[in-house]
C-alpha cells in the first residue's frame, strides 16, 4: 500500500523551487552540443640534419582553425604550443571541418606548405581523433 506524503505550504514551495532548478539543469545537460564535443590531438616531430631520426619538437605552435584555407568560412579556433613531449590536444571540438597548422619555429611568416597542416573532420561529438605526427624536416 502507498502512503501519500503531506508537506506543508512552506515545505511545498521549497519543494517546487527545488524541482524546477532540477528540471533546468537536466534540460540544459541533456543538449548535445553543450554536454558532448570531440578531442583532437596529436604530437610534432623534428628532424635535424644527420639526426638519423625523429624527436618530439617542443615550442611549436599548433593552431586549430575552422573550415579550409581560403574559404570564406576559415576562422581561428584554437592555439596550442607544444611541451618537452611535442604533443598538442584540442578539446571540446563541435562536429565540422578543420585545419590543423604547424608554424615552423625558424620562420617568422606562416607556411602553408602541405607538410604544415592537414585536414581533420569532426563527424562525432564523442570521438577521440588521434592524428599521426607532423614532422618538421631541418635539411
Amino acid at each position: 500500500m502507498l502512503k501519500r506524503l503531506v508537506f506543508s505550504p512552506p515545505e511545498r514551495r521549497r519543494l517546487e523551487k527545488i524541482l524546477s532548478v532540477s528540471m533546468v539543469l537536466l534540460e540544459i545537460f541533456s543538449i548535445p552540443s553543450i554536454c558532448k564535443a570531440a578531442i583532437v590531438r596529436g604530437g610534432v616531430m623534428e628532424i635535424h640534419s644527420g639526426a638519423g631520426r625523429a624527436s618530439p619538437a617542443t615550442q611549436v605552435t599548433v593552431t586549430l582553425y575552422r573550415g579550409v584555407p581560403g574559404s570564406s568560412d576559415f576562422q581561428k579556433v584554437e592555439t596550442f604550443r607544444t611541451a618537452i613531449d611535442g604533443l598538442y590536444h584540442f578539446e571540446n571540438i563541435p562536429k565540422g571541418e578543420y585545419t590543423i597548422h604547424v608554424q615552423d619555429p625558424n620562420v617568422k611568416e606562416p607556411n602553408w606548405g602541405p607538410a604544415a597542416y592537414r585536414r581533420v573532420s569532426v563527424a562525432d561529438d564523442n570521438a577521440v581523433i588521434e592524428l599521426e605526427p607532423t614532422v618538421i624536416d631541418y635539411k
